[in-house]
């Protein structure tokens, strides 16, 4: 029987906010995505928008 899911949808990565833990079936675009210790986690929007100083103190000044 014919899978009713898109071709490629078993390797679709869930997607979980690291900070509140609301899930989507993809990372939407709006949500930003950190890969530490070859470890991948995101942020929602929402979180994003209400940590952004705090994800900006963290980026190395030679990217200014």
């Amino acid at each position: 029987m014919p899978s009713s899911e898109p071709p490629g949808a078993e390797n679709a990565e869930k997607a979980v906010c690291a900070r509140c833990g609301v899930t989507a079936e993809t990372p939407p675009p709006t949500w930003s995505r950190a890969v530490d210790h070859g470890r991948r986690s995101y942020l929602c929007d929402d979180c994003c928008r209400a940590h952004i100083t705090a994800i900006e103190s963290r980026l190395d000044p030679a990217r200014w």
